[in-house]
């Protein structure tokens, strides 16, 4: 009784202070309820055996749930790579990037693996050591070339626009 009494007391001046140990035994016990008697609340948390999280984990960053990425370290991987099925497989996450940002921080993108569906791809590696891929598809104007020289008069002819929607052609880049 004496160990269970000096937890509650534990538990009671602790579990404000995000203590694991403190938490838990407040989750198992109403500890509103439970009264120390006289004889135990002059009692030391010296000789207490509180078992303690020894495992030192690394910070584990969950995209899907926190965005938060204050301690998130990626770097470029050139020996493992993600299998892909081609340009159309779906993906977790698209970002919009500036590719000449891309090229001047990580370099020139490595081949494609989506035919030519691609300009290039870049293969990283997080703090994690899970491998993700950035790669464009369809996106930039060394897949589809630059604009015409005529400018937008030809993406506004009349003639463009007689075609469906699906069929026109359209200016690359469109941002």
């Amino acid at each position: 009784m004496r160990q269970f009494y000096k937890m509650v007391k534990y538990a009671r001046l602790n579990a404000d202070k995000n203590d694991k140990s403190a938490i838990a035994f407040a989750k198992k016990y109403r500890l509103d309820l439970i009264e120390i008697p006289p004889e135990f609340q002059e009692e030391s948390l010296e000789d207490i055996k509180i078992k303690k999280d020894k495992r030192a984990r690394r910070p584990l960053i969950r995209n899907r749930s926190n965005r938060d990425i204050s301690k998130y370290d990626a770097w470029r991987n050139y020996d493992r790579q993600l299998l892909k099925g081609g340009g159309k497989q779906g993906c977790i996450r698209k970002i919009w990037l500036v590719p000449a940002d891309l090229v001047k921080a990580f370099g020139m993108p490595g081949p494609t693996e989506t035919g030519f569906d691609g300009s290039g791809e870049y293969n990283f590696e997080d703090n994690n050591l899970d491998v993700f891929n950035i790669a464009d598809y369809r996106k930039t104007d060394f897949y589809w070339g630059i604009p015409r020289p005529e400018g937008d008069s030809y993406y506004t002819s009349e003639k463009n626009l007689k075609k469906p929607p699906h069929k026109r052609d359209k200016k690359w880049p469109s941002i």
